[in-house]
């Protein structure tokens, strides 16, 4: 079915190595791993959303319990990282976010994307290794850190660190060397995913570029002097994929500067210093793990020009929609990274949690009848051993109850 969309099933050839001789490879199946890439980037970004979801809810539920307004206080009970605000996975957020970023790794596995890239794989065992360590880092590193997440009592720890003269007890000592391996696994899987992982794709990037402007890597990959349809694509593609690895490094050293090297230790007190640039960084990533997904799509000029007409322009608008949004996307977190402090003063930190807790009370107004609704019907579930023993004696069943209370 999904060749028959495409126009009709055909192969192309994927080079083994020099000895091994070509092996087959239908369109159909290179496309079925590009589209796995591109519901595994859907996914994460979908977790990220949760998360989002999560953090309002911790400024709402404070609000509603509180009835907190003050700026400072609400921005100081939310987690200063995407960890920390899922680290429970207890919580409806955490869970959804799990299981959203569990089944990106999972399609990243599955989609065996190199085998289907811009790759021509070599008889030394060097050159499959690292084409296996692209493949296995993303998924290792999503694996681990949310199976591996933040310590809760480690969190409170830092929470209770926050407080005016607040000094280290035993207690403290003793919460920190407990959780001390399980932190430690989960900055190595931060930067397995983070540090490692872009790392690798950028080396595989830098080596696209030589060999598509070079002697390429075959007649039947994209090439520079092909000067045809799918080779122009894919390079635009090509260069969208460096602007998110490029992204992602900024992104990086930003949280690092915020972390490490920024003297009055701002983001302490404004979560968002830190927290917004970790969103774009894993933003960054997804993108490029969709637009890796989308190139595969032309990486064979031969056979993208056989499927038909019209899957042809549909799967270049397609690219090319994506492309610029992506692009568009990185100008705006350049920018914002570059002016941060405008957005994320106190000015409008505090328009920012009004809306928040304005939404909450509208939402809180609307489920009050909600919840008085439910009450009623509940409550009517109680019977008193009264009236259980005249029901009992005048016909031996209870009709309209649920149970009877001892």
């Amino acid at each position: 079915m999904l060749g028959a969309w495409l126009g009709r099933d055909v192969s192309w050839m994927a080079m083994a190595g020099s000895g091994s001789g070509p092996v087959h490879q239908s369109f159909a199946q290179a496309f079925w791993a590009s589209l796995l890439l591109i519901l595994a980037a859907a996914s994460g970004h979908a977790a990220v959303y949760i998360c989002d979801q999560g953090r309002k809810q911790v400024i709402e539920m404070e609000h509603v319990r509180t009835r907190r307004t003050d700026v400072d206080t609400l921005l100081r009970q939310l987690p200063e990282s995407v960890s920390k605000t899922i680290h429970q996975t207890s919580t409806p957020h955490g869970t959804i976010f799990q299981v959203l970023m569990l089944l990106a790794a999972l399609l990243i596995l599955v989609s065996e994307f190199p085998k289907y890239e811009f790759v021509h794989l070599g008889v030394s065992i060097r050159s499959i290794g690292f084409e296996v360590s692209r493949c296995l880092c993303p998924v290792a590193g999503i694996l681990m850190l949310i199976f591996i997440p933040m310590s809760h009592d480690f969190i409170l720890m830092t929470e209770r660190f926050k407080r005016p003269g607040y000094q280290i007890t035993r207690e403290d000592k003793a919460v920190f060397y407990a959780n001390k391996l399980q932190e430690d696994m989960h900055t190595f899987a931060g930067a397995l995913s983070f540090a490692i992982t872009p790392a690798l794709e950028g080396y595989a990037v830098g080596r696209a570029y030589v060999q598509f402007f070079g002697t390429g890597i075959g007649e039947h990959y994209v090439a520079w002097k092909d000067a045809d349809v799918p080779s122009y694509m894919w390079l635009a593609l090509l260069i969208a994929r460096t602007v998110m690895l490029v992204g992602t490094n900024v992104c990086f050293w930003n949280m690092a500067y915020e972390w490490w090297c920024e003297p009055t230790a701002r983001c302490t007190r404004n979560p968002y210093y830190i927290y917004t640039t970790e969103k774009s960084l894993i933003r960054h990533l997804l993108n490029y793990i969709l637009l890796l997904g989308m190139s595969i799509w032309f990486v064979k000029s031969s056979e993208f020009e056989r499927i038909n007409p019209t899957s042809q322009k549909l799967l270049l608008g397609v690219a090319m929609l994506t492309t610029a949004a992506s692009c568009c996307y990185s100008l705006g977190t350049f920018w914002f990274l570059a002016f941060k402090e405008r957005y994320l003063n106190d000015h409008q930190m505090e328009k920012t949690l009004r809306k928040i807790i304005a939404k909450s009370e509208d939402r809180m107004e609307r489920y009050t009848s909600e919840l008085e609704a439910l009450h009623d019907k509940w409550s009517k579930c109680f019977v008193d051993e009264q009236d259980l023993e005249s029901d009992s004696s005048s016909d031996g069943f209870l009709k309209g109850t649920c149970f009877s209370s001892e």
